[in-house]
């Protein structure tokens, strides 16, 4: 389904041919990214390009391994892949406008799991998660292993980009049943340095971070219930934005278009009661879209 009118309204296109992920790590395409209205990747276990904004697809087989996030700016698209066998995670990188992908220079392999949230970009900036460390670029080229890291036995989650130069971080860990601490740190140089604002509430495994204002910070996490915190100072007070009682379907992918109008997709199709929530007015309301 497209919309050109942020929402409300919406029309079939052509899919690729390829069967749907009931969750992540199973064969299938979970998520989909456009770059603009012509260049769009649909990924999970196998990843399907179209260049002429969905009127054709077709499957690239370039990346090795499970592609466990996958996002775009400027004109490059990032993937991480993680291969089953080995469990190591290597980042991949092409122009949006043909498929040519390659291995990310200065950036290692690394053993982990990976998932949505571990590739952020803004800009030609990006900050990476791989191995529980976090790699930084402001300009697409050079990347660097930022000195930054969570306390011990809590690990990075997601980044969330306000700017290229301001960013949040978020780290986890102490789970317990249906909870997890979560703290997030905030950093005004890009990653270099980062400085711990507050602490989200603990309900929920894990978190995925957007910062669409400077002063505007969400956290989505899930585990009975899937939930959607806020912060309008920062980081240092929270409330909840939404709340659930889906049992935990969690949150398939999370993150802001515009300062104003935010996307959280609820479940998967494979729970058979997935749902689009859409926010305009900066989070302080969702709906679910009706197609």
């Amino acid at each position: 389904m497209r919309t050109t009118d942020g929402g409300r309204s919406w029309v079939g296109i052509p899919a690729p041919k390829y069967k749907i992920a009931g969750f992540e790590g199973a064969a299938g395409l979970l998520r989909l990214r456009f770059s603009d209205a012509l260049d769009g990747f649909a990924y999970g276990s196998q990843l399907w390009v179209t260049h002429n904004g969905g009127s054709s697809w077709h499957r690239v087989r370039q990346l090795p391994g499970y592609i466990t996030d996958l996002e775009t700016s400027a004109g490059i698209v990032y993937a991480t892949t993680t291969v089953t066998k080995s469990g190591k995670q290597a980042i991949y990188a092409s122009p949006v406008h043909n498929d040519s992908w390659k291995r990310v220079a200065g950036l290692p392999q690394a053993f982990g799991t990976g998932g949505l949230g571990d590739i952020t970009l803004h800009g030609t900036a990006g900050w990476i998660i791989l191995g529980n460390r976090l790699y930084a670029t402001q300009n697409d080229f050079s990347w660097t292993k930022e000195p930054f890291r969570c306390p011990a036995e809590y690990g990075i989650t997601s980044v969330g980009a306000y700017s290229a130069r301001q960013i949040t971080l978020l780290c986890v860990g102490d789970a317990a049943l249906g909870s997890t601490v979560k703290v997030l740190y905030a950093s005004r140089d890009g990653g270099a340095r980062f400085t711990r604002v507050g602490t989200p509430p603990t309900g929920g495994d894990g978190g995925l971070v957007a910062e669409p204002t400077p002063r505007h910070v969400f956290v989505a996490s899930a585990s009975g219930a899937s939930l959607i915190y806020v912060s309008t100072d920062g980081g240092r007070r929270w409330h909840n934005a939404l709340t659930l009682g889906d049992g935990g379907l969690g949150w398939n992918d999370f993150g802001f278009t515009t300062p104003s109008q935010g996307v959280a997709v609820e479940g998967t199709p494979a729970a058979g009661s997935t749902h689009l929530w859409l926010t305009r007015n900066a989070g302080r309301s969702w709906r679910i879209v009706k197609f």
